[in-house]
């Protein structure tokens, strides 16, 4: 048996481009990689079609034939409807007021609304020490899709210049009657620095749906990859293959050239499949005429600000890490079991690290929404099995310290180093022939 050698990077060369060769051959993937395909390539014409981007430009003039307004209003505000009119994209619109204590007649319109094709609006307007405002338009009709926000802000106009009619106060009086007050703690130390102590720095709601998505993505990478990797060890002890390979090979080089292997070809996958979906998506947007496509909508504009280059390979070298760590446990995992019977109870050491990792991750990304600075975020910011996960997303935030990143990438380097070792030995040590652990000297039964 060869010593551990880790310099030796043709035989991991060797391994890796062996175990890729096998796994493209392999039924499962085939099917897998066919199914996505389809999906990376037919996805973004049917999302384009469905969006119907086309009748989300605006026309010159607005689609609405009658606007039925309705108002119950206890400071009698007079609100000049008919100033709609000299609009020029409004300068066709019918206006109906309706009284809001005529209820058959406003439910009678909005049954005509549900019911018939019509071009029609209704609006009610209600003041209860605050102006609520409601728009109904039909589902069957030619309105434009913009018609409902864009009378929206007209009538809110509309809404201050009657306000500030019956109030006769000025723009800047209002300005300053609206004017919030923020407040801030914080602590002063001899050495001269500040601490802050009442400071809201939580994530938007967008930036909290990419992060979910990347922990996703990575779990479902790694459960795939980890599965294939603790499969294939097993498989070739099953096989007594493990005692001849280790003859030639060294266990280091078989562990890091299976799992390079199995990890260059998921994420060849994916970089085949992403290329698929972007040509895809920029040709369904030129076909359907669409001023933005349909992948450029998936990431928020504060994710894309922050796009660095350095960023992205701080990103990518926590994919990196994180493929390792669960990749060399998924390794050690396959060692432990003799058959492929038996993978699936030693399996769940794998199993129970990514679904922690993962799901502290995903719980921690709702939990910044409120903070970034907590305790517990620092836990999971360091936590080897969650730091891998939740980092590589929440870096584009631009809410993590730079000194929390340094930390969590030395700890999985220490942990996956210390991994390796525990994976390697057992590699040496747990060699089986059909089942049975072999040992020097076997005993001949009488």
């Amino acid at each position: 048996m060869k010593k551990p050698n880790i310099k030796n990077w043709k035989e991991i060369i060797s391994v890796s481009s062996f175990t890729i060769k096998q796994q493209t051959k392999t039924m499962s993937f085939q099917l897998t990689f066919g199914i996505l395909l389809c999906i990376a390539l037919l996805g973004p014409f049917v999302a384009a079609y469905l969006q119907d981007d086309k009748d989300s430009e605006k026309p010159q003039t607005t689609t609405i034939e009658n606007l039925y307004v309705a108002e119950d209003l206890e400071s009698g505000l007079d609100i000049a409807y008919n100033e709609l009119s000299n609009l020029p994209f409004y300068k066709n619109l019918k206006i109906s007021r309706v009284e809001m204590e005529q209820e058959n007649q406003i439910e009678k319109i909005k049954e005509e609304l549900e019911q018939e094709k019509k071009n029609d609006i209704l609006i009610e307007i209600c003041e209860k020490e605050q102006f609520y405002i409601k728009v109904y338009k039909p589902r069957n009709s030619k309105l434009w899709k913009g018609e409902g926000e864009a009378l929206l802000e007209e009538i809110e106009t509309l809404l201050e210049v009657a306000l500030e009619k019956k109030t006769n106060l000025t723009k800047e009086q209002k300005r300053i009657l609206n004017v919030t007050i923020d407040t801030d703690v914080q602590t002063l130390s001899p050495d001269g620095s500040r601490e802050d102590l009442e400071e809201h720095n939580g994530i938007a709601y967008e930036e909290y749906m990419y992060i979910y998505g990347f922990v996703f993505v990575l779990l479902m990478i790694g459960v795939y990859a980890g599965s294939v990797i603790s499969s294939t060890v097993v498989s070739e002890k099953n096989g007594k293959v493990l005692e001849y390979l280790l003859t030639a090979l060294s266990p280091l080089s078989l562990l890091f050239g299976k799992i390079i292997g199995v990890f260059l070809l998921v994420i060849g996958e994916l970089l085949c499949l992403g290329c698929v979906a972007m040509i895809s998506d920029y040709l369904a947007a030129f076909m359907q005429g669409m001023e933005k496509s349909v992948l450029s909508g998936l990431f928020p504009d504060a994710i894309l600000q922050r796009l660095t280059f350095s960023n992205v390979i701080l990103a990518l070298l926590f994919v990196i890490l994180n493929l390792s760590f669960f990749g060399f446990l998924a390794a050690y995992a396959g060692t432990k079991a003799s058959r492929v019977e038996e993978l699936k109870d030693t399996l769940i050491i794998f199993s129970v690290g990514e679904l922690i990792g993962g799901y502290l991750a995903m719980f921690s990304a709702i939990y910044m929404m409120e903070e970034t600075t907590n305790g517990f975020l620092y836990f999971v910011y360091m936590f080897p099995l969650s730091s891998s996960f939740l980092l590589p997303g929440a870096i584009f935030t631009g809410k993590i310290d730079w000194r929390i990143i340094i930390s969590a990438i030395i700890l999985l380097l220490i942990c996956i180093w210390a991994l390796i070792a525990i994976t390697v030995k057992s590699y040496q040590t747990h060699l089986f022939v059909s089942g049975v652990k072999r040992k020097k000297k076997r005993g001949v039964k009488n």
